[in-house]
């Protein structure tokens, strides 16, 4: 359709904002969306300079179940080559690559060597080539398959662990910064912050007008950050009236 074969429109704000929502706990909304994207839309973003980090980020996501991610990968079958040579989508390739499970990787494997003269004409399919180890995957396959597997295992029991690692110690539970961020019309709401707005320059409090994602991830939905979003662009715009 014309609809499908327009180029898509990257913003720098809308894709931070979609960063920050895949690290909600129900995030479902965000990685269907992803999923219901056409192949052309897909490679385009994967292309973009912005995009591209919005499809790392999806597949660094904790909250992404891996079923998830792989049917992501599926997407850009027949276009891993082509990505492999562009300077943005080469590092979706190692995304995808590094979420890739045995069931996948051969496949993707096969795909770069086949297009292995283009690939080694390039700068970053040449990165790509090395990374994927795809010589050793044309000259050595049970050698290759062996470290494949061995990475699987070793990245299977690091995300074993590091889930209970303890939490870093902080001076201010998230609440306590939300509120000191709000109290008295001083300084910017931090959901606010998180989309890449400043504070008000004459903020009592520097840090009350910043934000890491993770303030943004422990709301317990879309819905409920969403509307944190809209009451603290109201407030803004009421002090600003005032």
């Amino acid at each position: 359709s014309v609809l499908a074969d327009k180029p898509i429109q990257v913003q720098q704000h809308g894709a931070r904002l979609v960063q920050a929502l895949l690290n909600l706990k129900a995030a479902t909304v965000i990685v269907d969306s992803f999923l219901a994207m056409s192949a052309v839309h897909l490679q385009q973003l994967a292309c973009h300079a912005i995009g591209s980090h919005v499809l790392e980020a999806f597949f660094s996501c904790p909250n992404v179940q891996d079923k998830r991610k792989r049917k992501l990968i599926r997407l850009f079958q027949g276009q891993f080559s082509r990505l492999a040579c562009d300077k943005f989508g080469s590092h979706v390739v190692d995304a995808c690559w590094e979420n890739s499970s045995m069931e996948f990787k051969p496949s993707i494997a096969d795909e770069l060597l086949s297009q292995e003269a283009e690939l080694r004409a390039s700068c970053f399919g040449r990165h790509v080539f090395v990374n994927c180890s795809i010589d050793d995957f044309k000259h050595k396959r049970p050698e290759w398959e062996a470290k494949q597997k061995a990475n699987q295992k070793r990245r299977s029991q690091l995300s074993t662990i590091l889930p209970d690692l303890p939490p870093a110690k902080r001076k201010k539970s998230s609440k306590e910064r939300s509120k000191s961020a709000v109290k008295d019309g001083a300084g910017l709401n931090p959901f606010m912050a998180v989309l890449g707005f400043s504070g008000d320059a004459a903020a009592e409090d520097d840090t009350a007008a910043t934000c890491d994602v993770k303030t943004l991830s422990e709301s317990a939905s879309i819905d409920d950050s969403l509307k944190t979003i809209q009451a603290a662009i109201s407030r803004t715009k009421r002090k600003h009236k005032s």
